[in-house]
């Protein structure tokens, strides 16, 4: 079963590499208000990371450990204004 109207923004650190996931359910990307490439392009510029996806699934991977507090800062500011 899929859950509707979810967004979720994973943050990890392993093997000196940060790693960002966001998933958003395919009600709310499709409804095109949201696209996890726009958000995963938009934060992982603070842990200098590269990555791309589909619009209800996007990742990306870093080396910029000094970033990780931003990052988190940003991922929630993002959540709470969409």
């Amino acid at each position: 079963n899929e859950l509707d109207n979810l967004f979720i923004i994973l943050i990890s650190e392993f093997n000196s590499k940060v790693y960002i996931s966001c998933y958003i359910s395919k009600d709310l990307a499709s409804s095109k208000k949201y696209d996890a490439r726009k958000v995963i392009s938009e934060l992982s510029k603070h842990v200098k990371a590269n990555g791309g996806g589909q619009p209800f699934y996007a990742t990306a991977g870093g080396d910029y450990l000094k970033g990780i507090k931003k990052l988190s800062d940003a991922s929630l500011n993002y959540l709470k204004k969409n």
